[in-house]
């Protein structure tokens, strides 16, 4: 319920700082008081839009604070699922608007988005505001209103993952069946390209074996020539160098029986000479594998004015980033290749779901016809009883091909108010004092199956005096014994009804500007309120007796 409410800097409201009790809480006044001021500035915590223009004093902030009682162990348990501890039970939800347009929201002191503020707020409390007849003709209002009376909660989220995914695949093929379309345009051309260098068997480092062989195989004759100078170097005067070196080896040696010391130049000769027949091993070597090829040369060239010829072609500046186009060529190839396999695996798993989705929306369907038919029958008792003994009123069901997130049936809700009249939609057919009777029949059964802590209904009894007026009044005092009502009314016969009862005015500030005020009223004071309900300024006996008599006193 809704036990306090704070509002600073609202319209022509300076600050009011209002406790509610609990049951059937009556707000009356004169037109233009500032009634529904109130509501408009509830509905910043409900998440409505905010601007400073709801600034009384522009260079000051707007706030509104609203204190719940939580009564519902699911709704608490579903606050603090979501992380938001309570004490006592209590939530406060607050929204302040700066005077440069931006809010902030609180829950219990903490920030949190608007949004966040909305879902929460919306499951603490309903507004029924003037000319929310429209409600009527809202078949989204109506279907779930329908749903909740037949207890259709976890079937129908169970059918909206269904369709959930059935629309996720949907979406998914659309956007696959362009790719193929877009692929399938470029395929030959990508095809091209990548056949141009897979033909071109591309390796890593091949260009700088390349040039380095290139470079040799110019200058083959040169090198050939140099490298037989250096071998005629080797056998000086036609005798082997070697040779000559280890006849000198033999000398030294023989002199190392004179002198310790020649054998020890000999050892260093010896060894000069193993690496000298080394060097001259692979010199000879090298010069035999030395092949003087123009054709191997052109070969060579043509290979690289290939690669370079591609790395143009392509734009880039090596073959290793041919090498790394080549293999996402061949990746995107492949993925063209499997997009039939895709596009059937999508398809397979679309056709499932569609039974699935046909199954479960047959269950909503046959379950909903059911539940229409008693809904029609508890909604009409209930405007019957509002003087209204002919109404008739009808949920008519009708299977449709196509799917939404409610099912594959469409809803029209009927509307007779007369006896030998034909039923008709009702957002055409009602007169406003027969919406506002059928609204509060409608909400009325709402708030048994919806399981709102808080209503509030801002003048939904227009149109309507008398008799129908008394029965309303009525059926607002049963519904406060389920929960908490706030009725703003300007009829009588429903003020008498409340178990709490409040008066908004208008007065003037300090300096001058007008403010709207609320005050409780009880005792005398509320028998003179309803008094001047039933006959304007001019307070009469008779009209203190009728309205004693309307409060039962």
């Amino acid at each position: 319920m809704l036990t306090r409410l704070i509002i600073e800097n609202y319209a022509l409201i300076e600050r009011l700082d209002v406790v509610f009790p609990d049951g059937l809480i009556i707000i009356t006044g004169e037109t233009g008081a500032g009634k529904s001021i109130l509501l408009g500035a509830l509905s910043l915590i409900l998440g409505s839009r905010a601007d400073e223009t709801v600034l009384k004093n522009k260079s000051a902030n707007c706030v509104v604070e609203a204190e719940f009682k939580i009564e519902s162990s699911e709704l608490s348990e579903w606050l603090r699922g979501e992380g938001y501890e309570l004490q006592d039970d209590t939530v406060i939800l607050r929204r302040l608007v700066s005077p440069s347009g931006r809010s902030r929201s609180f829950l219990n002191d903490e920030p949190v988005s608007v949004k966040t503020l909305s879902a929460i707020s919306t499951q603490l409390i309903d507004i029924h505001a003037q000319h929310q007849h429209l409600l009527l003709s809202d078949m989204g209002f109506q279907r779930n209103l329908l749903d909740s009376y037949a207890g259709l909660e976890t079937s129908l989220d169970e059918y909206r993952r269904s369709y959930g995914k059935y629309e996720e695949i949907v979406r998914k093929l659309a956007n696959l069946e362009k790719t193929i379309s877009e692929s399938s345009a470029e395929y030959e051309y990508k095809t091209y390209r990548y056949n141009l260098l897979k033909n071109a068997g591309l390796r890593s480092g091949e260009m700088e074996e390349l040039e380095k062989e290139h470079k040799v195989l110019s200058n083959a004759e040169d090198i050939k020539d140099m490298m037989n100078s250096v071998l005629d170097s080797f056998c000086p005067s036609g005798e082997s160098l070697s040779q000559l070196l280890k006849n000198a080896v033999s000398v030294l040696y023989k002199l190392s029986s004179y002198d310790a010391c020649f054998s020890s130049l000999a050892e260093r000769i010896s060894t000069d000479r193993i690496d000298l027949d080394d060097v001259l091993s692979e010199l000879n070597d090298r010069n035999e594998r030395m092949e003087v090829s123009p054709e191997r040369l052109q070969q060579v060239e043509e290979r690289i004015s290939l690669l370079v010829s591609l790395m143009r072609k392509f734009s880039v500046s090596d073959v290793e980033s041919l090498i790394g186009l080549e293999r996402q060529m061949e990746e995107e190839l492949a993925a063209v290749a499997d997009y039939d396999d895709i596009r059937e695996s999508l398809l397979s798993e679309l056709r499932s779901l569609k039974i699935r989705m046909e199954e479960q929306a047959d269950i909503l369907y046959r379950c909903r016809v059911e539940a229409a038919v008693k809904l029609s029958d508890r909604i009409a008792a209930v405007v019957r009883n509002l003087e209204m003994p002919d109404a008739k009123i009808s949920y008519v069901l009708e299977k449709r091909q196509e799917y939404d997130i409610y099912g594959a049936d469409s809803l029209r809700v009927m509307f007779s108010a007369n006896a030998g009249h034909e039923m008709r939609d009702i957002s055409g057919t009602a007169s406003g004092g027969e919406m506002s009777r059928v609204a509060l029949a409608l909400k009325s059964v709402m708030a048994e199956y919806v399981g709102m802590p808080v209503m509030i209904f801002d003048e939904i009894d227009t149109g309507v005096s008398g008799k129908a007026a008394d029965k309303m009044g009525a059926l607002i005092a049963e519904l406060s014994s389920k929960m908490q009502i706030i009725a703003i009314t300007h009829l009588p016969q429903i003020a008498s009804k409340g178990d709490a009862h409040f008066v908004v005015y208008k007065s003037c500030d300090e300096t001058g500007s007008a403010v709207s005020r609320i005050r409780r009223v009880s005792g005398e004071e509320r028998v003179k309120e309803i008094a001047s309900m039933l006959s304007g300024s001019v307070l009469g006996d008779a009209a203190l007796a009728n309205a004693r008599e309307l409060m039962g006193i």
